[in-house]
């Protein structure tokens, strides 16, 4: 029976990675991820405008007119 290796949590990208493959797994995130500092998520650094636009970009809500983060107004306008 095989033993399971060891795993660790990436702090950037937050997956579970083999020990044994976390240096290199680390270094491919710290140089194509970085981490929204507005959500915590994790995204491509090529498209961190792209997400910030799309998910924190402040719309008013036509129910309400209270304004909030695009991300959460389909949800609010639901409810």
């Amino acid at each position: 029976m095989a033993e399971e290796e060891e795993t660790r949590v990436c702090g950037r990208c937050k997956s579970e990675v083999a020990e044994s493959n976390f240096t290199l797994h680390e270094s491919h995130c710290s140089r194509f991820l970085c981490v929204c500092d507005a959500c915590d998520e994790s995204v491509p650094k090529s498209e961190l405008q792209k997400h910030k636009d799309e998910q924190h970009t402040k719309v008013r809500c036509s129910k309400c007119k209270k304004k909030m983060e695009r991300r959460f107004i389909t949800e609010h306008e639901v409810n």
